[in-house]
């Protein structure tokens, strides 16, 4: 029998505020890197929180919780991972705010108006907004906010971000452009009519969080060096690495690689659902995967491969480098024993499956899987079964669920990606002409940072490392007169 089941829920709350200092690059490196050392709760970097003058709600409504068989899953075992649900749902909000605010949401704005103040009721600006066939659904909102919209053909694209910030600003919308474009001719069509790129004070470490036709990226990506809280001592280190611009050289294609991931989760997780509880690589590294090929898209095969090297491999290679072992990538995001571990298998291990399956398949079937992929299972919920059986068809169907078992299943790790060393995780960032003596130091500040008991927990304090980061700073201006040394060469698997 149909029925239908209202339940109305009141809830008010006051966000928590994130301090300013904490949403630079250098304070999130730091933090991020003691925190994936350090194991534990992962926290929600910051997404149901207010900082910089941007109010982040996300995640701040009840929905109705997971089922697993027959019963209700009553408690989240691990902070690792997406805790968004997996169905679809539509949605109808009325969001209000002083006048000068600009909102920024997943769905369309259906109205948008502003009252003036009245003898009972203060001014106030209202959006009306319908989201529909949407996982989640996120609102920004911030009198800070400028915005820079653009177009890839139905789409309408709106990069907000932080007065002051409009290079990033506009390179963030760039990025996203070419993503959607290489995505829709991948991938097939957007399965929303807009999409939204806000800049949020995130913190923990997160480059970006993904949402239904919304995606944010972090405040560190569009930070000046020579801003507050180190950042300043920081852009001199880099820079004295080779006297090149730090934000061309390191900045910017993180940048455009965390944008080009969020918004690949359009359809990987979006469009295409998938259970990240249970098995979080369905999504994610795909994702990894898909940044890649906007980058090859954009600008070949070879700038492709480095990313891969360094934004993508460099995540397993860390791991293995501060203690962690190798493992099974396709597991429950509570089985993970740190967000090391989780960010090394998960982001850099999984990614590899889908060149590998690419190279045995061949371009035409690889990326016709792809599309059949995103097409059959439509505002479907998936299984690694589905996933794999998605690529492993045909005449190369052994080939490919042998590689299926072998990256997300077996332990091959070290023998795909190499355990990596400090020479040439550092090599794959560091512009060419670096001067030798700046990359041994820089090398040996990096070992400290990151190296740990063989338990992966690390001793770093993050005063003494700013204070280490400032040393290092100082020296280097003393060694920048020094002839450069021919740098390491970049190795990509």
């Amino acid at each position: 029998m149909d029925a239908r089941l209202n339940i109305h829920v009141q809830l008010r709350g006051d966000l928590p505020e994130i301090a300013s200092g904490r949403t630079n690059l250098l304070a999130q490196s730091m933090e991020g890197m003691t925190r994936m050392q350090a194991g534990g709760p992962a926290g929600d970097y910051g997404l149901l929180a207010h900082g910089d003058g941007v109010a982040s709600l996300t995640r701040f409504y009840a929905v109705l919780a997971r089922r697993q068989g027959d019963a209700w899953v009553r408690e989240e075992q691990s902070g690792l991972g997406d805790v968004a649900p997996d169905r679809v749902c539509h949605v109808r909000a009325l969001i209000r705010t002083a006048p000068n605010v600009v909102v920024a949401s997943s769905g369309r704005f259906v109205e948008e108006r502003t009252t003036l103040r009245s003898q009972d009721r203060p001014a106030r600006h209202e959006v009306r907004v319908v989201a529909g066939l949407v996982r989640d659904f996120a609102v920004l909102a911030s009198p800070r906010f400028r915005v820079a919209t653009g177009r890839e053909g139905d789409v309408e694209l709106r990069s907000l971000y932080i007065e002051g910030e409009e290079a990033a600003g506009r390179r963030v919308l760039d990025a996203a452009q070419h993503a959607v474009r290489t995505f829709q001719r991948r991938f097939g069509p957007y399965p929303y009519g807009r999409l939204d790129l806000v800049e949020a004070p995130l913190v923990g470490g997160a480059g970006g969080v993904e949402f239904s036709g919304l995606v944010t990226v972090a405040s560190m990506f569009y930070r000046p060096l020579g801003g507050s809280g180190g950042g300043g001592d920081l852009g001199m280190l880099m820079g004295l690495l080779g006297g090149v611009n730090v934000g061309e050289t390191m900045i910017g294609p993180m940048l455009e690689f965390v944008t080009a991931h969020e918004v690949s989760h359009q359809w990987w997780s979006g469009l295409v659902g998938s259970d990240a509880r249970e098995h979080p690589f369905v999504d994610e590294s795909l994702a990894q995967y898909s940044a890649a090929l906007a980058m090859e898209d954009r600008y070949g095969a070879p700038r492709a491969a480095r990313e891969m090297a360094r934004q993508v491999a460099q995540n397993y290679q860390m791991m293995r480098m501060s203690g962690g072992a190798d493992g099974r990538v396709d597991r429950p995001a509570r089985e993970f024993a740190s967000e090391l571990t989780y960010a090394g298998l998960v982001y850099g291990k999984g990614p590899f499956f889908y060149p590998a399956a690419r190279r045995a398949m061949g371009d035409r079937a690889f990326f016709a899987a792809l599309r059949r992929y995103a097409h059959d299972h439509a505002f479907r919920v998936v299984t690694p079964g589905d996933l794999r059986d998605a690529f492993a068809h045909g005449r190369r169907r052994a080939a490919v669920r042998r590689l299926f078992a072998r990256y997300f299943e077996q332990t091959h790790g070290d023998q795909d990606l190499g355990h990596g060393d400090q020479a040439t995780l550092l090599g794959q960032w560091l512009p060419e002409g670096s001067n030798a003596d700046a990359q041994a130091l820089l090398g040996g500040l990096l070992h400290q940072l990151g190296s740990g008991d063989p338990a992966g927990q690390s001793n770093a304090d993050p005063t003494q490392t700013e204070e280490a980061l400032r040393a290092a700073a100082r020296i280097l201006q003393q060694l920048g007169s020094e002839a450069p040394a021919t740098p390491a060469t970049p190795s990509t698997p």
